[in-house]
């Protein structure tokens, strides 16, 4: 990263750090805070947990030894949460040259490669790493220009309510997605599913190189 790069990234974080979390994006009726801006409480990596830390009220994740997953457990120590039907809402900085994700309809699984079952969100804003961008559903619906830069805050929202699945960025659509009967899928992604009694939710740490940042993560569960 060349020294302009770093002074943005310093000061974008700084500045965002001077306004208290809670006056950031306040929790609405039915909305639930998934992360409470000082530990991991409600969330188990499922391995290499040094990849996870809370920054300044911020959730950080920098995969230090290669690819790591964060679960949300909730109240549950024994297995993660499973949401069928929900909203999903949080904000999102991406250093520069940095890849992560969200999981949603995932299982738990120790493994320091991708996740064989659910959908992945996309989070990368330099198509030098990988051509499916920010806002892309994973190897099924790309975006191949991002809506947002690095080092600057922006809203992530994905909703599941049966087949259809959508996510936005900064409140624009960038998937509008129905899952089939028999959808087309890759052999090794033949996983990349909905599944029909819901999957856990999942944050991913990409690799050392890759540095993002979340607050205000919340979901609302749907009927």
């Amino acid at each position: 990263m060349s020294p302009k790069h770093n002074f943005t990234a310093i000061l974008v974080i700084a500045v965002s750090l001077s306004t208290p979390l809670a006056q950031l994006h306040a929790v609405e009726d039915d909305w639930k805070s998934l992360f409470n801006g000082h530990d991991l409480t409600g969330w188990k990596a499922n391995q290499n947990p040094e990849s996870f830390t809370v920054e300044n009220g911020l959730l950080k994740t920098h995969g230090l030894n290669d690819m790591a997953h964060l679960y949300y457990f909730g109240e549950n120590d024994n297995q993660p949460e499973k949401f069928i039907n929900f909203e999903f809402r949080c904000e999102v900085l991406v250093m520069a040259k940095s890849n992560s994700g969200i999981f949603f309809h995932t299982n738990y699984e120790k493994t320091d490669h991708f996740l064989k079952h659910g959908y992945e969100a996309q989070i990368n804003n330099d198509p030098r790493t990988t051509k499916e961008l920010t806002g892309s559903l994973f190897a099924v619906i790309p975006v191949l220009e991002s809506p947002v830069r690095d080092e600057e805050w922006f809203r992530y929202y994905i909703k599941v309510d049966g087949n259809h699945i959508i996510i936005k960025v900064n409140d624009t659509i960038t998937v509008d997605y129905r899952e089939g009967e028999n959808p087309v899928r890759k052999p090794f992604r033949k996983d990349r599913l909905l599944q029909k009694n819901g999957g856990a939710l999942a944050i991913q740490a990409h690799d050392k190189d890759s540095t993002v940042y979340f607050r205000n993560i919340q979901l609302k569960k749907l009927p």
